[in-house]
């Protein structure tokens, strides 16, 4: 390398450019890890973290052991960091009615849900709705359905499938686990349509027990790293299969709303349920289409 050449390479790194846009890497840098890697006193004890920049590791499948492990570790209240978002565990039932009790106003908004509240449920599943407008006018019309003295009014129907159950289970014990997800569809579909479900082969209870499955496969910690870095929702590619999920399950919870609609229309006896419900208050409670047919469709996440 000749003299010259030498010159200009060191006097481009000593130019105050330069310089100074090293020392504020390193001041990003060092900012970045001291957050990372300070737990402010106020934050509950927890796991070290497994990685400086990732934080804690949560296992994808059997999540609720390792938190089991951490709870009776750390005690019922503890804290972990994933990326940049610290997480408070309440590990006990007791202690999470207190505080729920105490800080119910703190409470009143959820943890925002890029995979399966935005992307697989559209932001409008009700159990995964952030705070606003439209998680009040679907929580008024859900409470109202399901009010305790409306819930006590469910009792024939889990009685009926309950004793088809039984049937089912006694007629052919060596697929009692279907017959377990043949009673939780038709539930939901009494409930929800108003509609009898067939047998444990039926293509609606299979559908039913798809979105149910779709539901709680998605929800576990950790599996969609979205959640924890919203900016991997600009990777193409990445979220197709939550986007598919999400066409499917619409188009359920639409062609079942419909069949409840036409009935309507057509004037013939339409047993109550909850899609009739919303169908008859539809402009009142100020609902589209699509919310209309996912507030129906809330029953499958319960």
């Amino acid at each position: 390398m000749s003299a010259s050449s030498s010159s200009s390479i060191v006097s481009a790194i000593t130019s105050p450019t330069a310089v100074a846009a090293a020392v504020l890497a390193g001041t990003v840098v060092g900012v970045v890890n001291h957050k990372l890697n300070h737990k402010p006193s106020t934050l509950p004890p927890g796991p070290p973290p497994d990685s400086w920049l990732f934080g804690n590791t949560i296992p994808t499948a059997f999540a609720y052991r390792k938190f089991e492990e951490w709870t009776k570790e750390y005690g019922p209240i503890y804290s972990l960091r994933q990326g940049l978002q610290t997480i408070i565990v309440i590990g006990r039932y007791e202690c999470a009615v207190d505080v729920m009790e105490r800080e119910g106003a703190a409470l009143v908004d959820r943890p925002l849900s890029i995979a399966a509240g935005e992307t697989l449920s559209g932001g409008m599943r009700v159990v995964l709705t952030p705070a606003g407008e439209r998680f009040k006018k679907m929580r008024k019309a859900l409470h109202a359905h399901l009010s305790p003295t409306v819930v006590q009014s469910y009792g024939p129907v889990l009685m009926s499938n309950a004793r088809t159950h039984i049937f089912d289970i006694l007629d052919e014990p060596d697929i009692h686990q279907e017959h377990a997800k043949r009673y939780s569809a038709s539930v939901v579909m009494a409930l929800a349509y108003g509609k009898a479900a067939g047998k444990h082969d039926d293509p609606d209870v299979q559908a039913v027990n798809r979105c149910l499955v779709r539901l709680g496969v998605n929800l576990r910690p950790g599996l969609w790293q979205v959640d924890v870095y919203p900016w991997l929702r600009y990777v193409p590619g990445y979220l197709d299969e939550l986007k598919e999920g999400h066409r499917e399950e619409l188009a359920l919870f639409k062609k079942h709303l419909k069949v409840v609609k036409d009935q309507m229309d057509r004037g013939d006896s339409v047993p109550e349920s909850f899609a009739k419900y919303l169908v008859e208050r539809q402009a009142t409670l100020q609902l589209s289409d699509d919310e209309t047919a996912y507030l129906a469709g809330a029953l499958f996440g319960a």
